[in-house]
C-alpha cells in the first residue's frame, strides 16, 4: 500500500489508500499505481506519484517460494513539514519448502527526507531481521501452542534518525505544532512482517493521521508441503 490515512480536522477526509494491491496464496504478480497527476487534498498534501508491485512464485532449483514487495511515494508534501524526493519499502521473503522463513527489508530508504525544514538521514539497524528472529524464538509469546490471536510484536527498523528534533525514541521526530513523525514501524509475529516507512500523526490547526508506504508478507506454506 502507497499512501493512506485520515484528516479529522478542520474537517473529516478519509484517504483511500493509493496504489494497494496483494497476492492470493498461490502466488503471481500484482501492480498498482496512482493517477499521473498525483494525489492532492487541498493545500494540506501533494504527492507526485504513488507505486506498488508484488510478485510471488514457486522456485524449484532453490526449494522455496520467493515473494517480493515494493512501494514508493515520490515528491511528498504534508504541510511543508515532511518531505522527501523519494520514499521506497521493501520486503522480501523467502520460504523453504521445508524451515523457517527469511524475511529482509534491504533496499528501503528514505531519498532527502526534511522534518520541518530539517534534513533528516536515516539510519535502519543492520541486524533487525537476527533480532526479530531471536524475539520469535525466545519470547514465550510466540508460542504457537500458547499465543493470542493477533499478538505481534511491534519495534521498529529504525537504528536512529539523525536531526535535532529526535523525541525519546530514535525513531521518532517531534514537531511543536505539528505533531510526531514514526519512522521505519515493524510488526513482527512468527510467519509474517510488515513496515510503515512513516506515520504522521498530527495534532495541532490540521489533526489525523497519514501512512505510508506499507509492506507486508507472511512465509506460510501453499500449497502445504509434508
Amino acid at each position: 500500500m502507497g499512501f493512506s490515512g485520515r484528516l479529522t480536522r478542520p474537517f473529516d477526509v478519509p484517504v483511500d489508500a493509493l496504489a494497494s494491491c496483494a497476492l492470493p496464496p498461490s502466488g503471481g504478480y500484482a501492480s498498482a499505481r496512482s493517477k499521473d497527476e498525483g494525489y492532492r487534498l487541498r493545500e494540506i498534501i501533494r504527492i507526485g506519484r504513488v507505486t506498488s508491485q508484488v510478485t510471488g512464485s514457486k522456485h524449484e532449483d532453490e526449494y522455496a517460494w520467493n515473494t517480493v514487495c515494493i512501494s514508493t511515494i515520490e515528491d511528498l508534501d504534508i504541510l511543508g513539514q515532511i518531505t522527501a524526493d523519494r520514499i521506497t519499502a521493501v520486503l522480501s521473503v523467502k520460504r523453504p519448502f521445508k524451515g523457517d522463513p527469511v524475511f529482509s527489508i534491504a533496499g528501503s530508504r528514505f531519498e532527502n527526507l526534511r522534518i520541518a525544514g530539517e534534513r533528516v538521514d536515516v539510519e535502519f539497524h543492520p541486524q533487525v531481521e537476527r533480532w526479530a528472529e531471536d524475539a520469535v524464538r525466545r519470547d514465550p509469546k510466540f508460542n504457537l501452542h500458547t499465543a493470542s490471536p493477533g499478538f505481534c510484536l511491534v519495534t521498529s527498523a529504525v537504528a536512529s534518525a539523525k536531526c535535532s528534533r529526535v523525541a525519546e525514541a530514535p525513531h521518532i521526530v517531534d514537531v511543536p505544532q505539528f505533531g510526531r513523525v514514526v519512522l521505519g514501524e515493524y510488526w513482527i509475529t512468527p510467519y509474517a512482517r510488515s513496515l510503515t516507512m512513516f506515520r504522521a500523526e498530527m495534532g495541532c490547526g490540521f489533526e489525523g493521521m497519514f501512512e505510508g508506504p506499507n509492506v507486508g508478507g507472511n512465509g506460510v506454506r501453499y500449497p502445504p508441503y509434508p
